[in-house]
């Protein structure tokens, strides 16, 4: 599980975030990677079995139970899509922009602010989700 950890150094005027130190930066790129790529392959997966589902609920010869199991699949699949793509787009956006602006901020006074910002951002498309979810209900 992952927390960060604020402190203060009295040796600067400003506050630090050791969530990720300069030497640690790395790892956090490496592991947005795969992260990134599992985003991809989650919505992908969800536009394939959409798309398989209702190409199957259109043949013929399927019981009233298939027929009905397929029905509520494609309508779980119509309200989890957007929230995938949603979430997905926020993820990709939050590490390209994590990528871009990161490396020249490291340990500028605002870095810490940005990364909280980037934090916050990623926040919302975990909680984003909700709004739709209940406004589909």
């Amino acid at each position: 599980m992952a927390f960060n950890i604020f402190a203060y150094d009295f040796k600067v005027k400003y506050a630090t975030s050791t969530a990720a130190p300069a030497g640690g930066q790395i790892y956090y790129q490496i592991l947005a990677v795969p992260l990134t790529l599992i985003e991809f392959a989650t919505v992908f997966m969800f536009e394939h079995l959409h798309k398989l589902n209702t190409a199957r609920l259109r043949e013929c010869g399927l019981s009233l139970t298939e027929r009905y199991q397929l029905f509520e699949n494609i309508r779980t699949l119509d309200l989890l899509r957007p929230i995938a793509r949603f979430h997905g787009i926020i993820t990709c956006l939050t590490f390209i922009i994590f990528l871009l602006l990161g490396p020249s901020m490291i340990g500028t006074p605002s870095y810490p602010f940005f990364e909280e910002s980037i934090n916050a951002f990623q926040l919302q498309a975990i909680l984003m989700p909700l709004v739709i979810i209940r406004n589909k209900r």
